[in-house]
């Protein structure tokens, strides 16, 4: 009977030790899930963050593109507009004009009809 229960008590201190190590184990493994999660978080709210600026920066964007186009409409309005008053034929000037003018100013010289 000495016998069995010094096995049993080495059983008892084996599984003692067994549960103190499973315990210890369990604990730092809930450290390392905390620190997961913590880590989790801070990567889950960094992502939200960059996610929202993403987002605003598209809006941004997306309103300067919106304000580029009208401008271009605007400046192509005005373009027409000038081609509505525009002349495509524009006037040639006349360079005999002043050819003309000299011809009325200097009348030519009339030879008798003897001659």
């Amino acid at each position: 009977m000495d016998i069995s229960l010094t096995k049993l008590d080495n059983h008892c201190k084996l599984l003692s030790c067994l549960k103190w190590n499973l315990e210890e184990e369990n604990h730092h493994l809930m450290s390392q899930i905390q620190l997961l999660n913590q880590q989790n978080q801070m990567l889950l709210e960094q992502n939200m963050e960059r996610k929202e600026r993403y987002q605003e920066e598209q809006k941004q964007y997306e309103d300067k593109l919106n304000a580029l186009w009208r401008h271009k409409e605007k400046l192509e309005e005005k373009i027409m507009d000038q081609y509505k008053f525009y002349d495509p034929a524009p006037k040639k000037k006349n360079h005999w004009i002043g050819a003309k003018t000299l011809v009325k100013f200097i009348k030519p010289k009339r030879f008798p009809e003897n001659y």
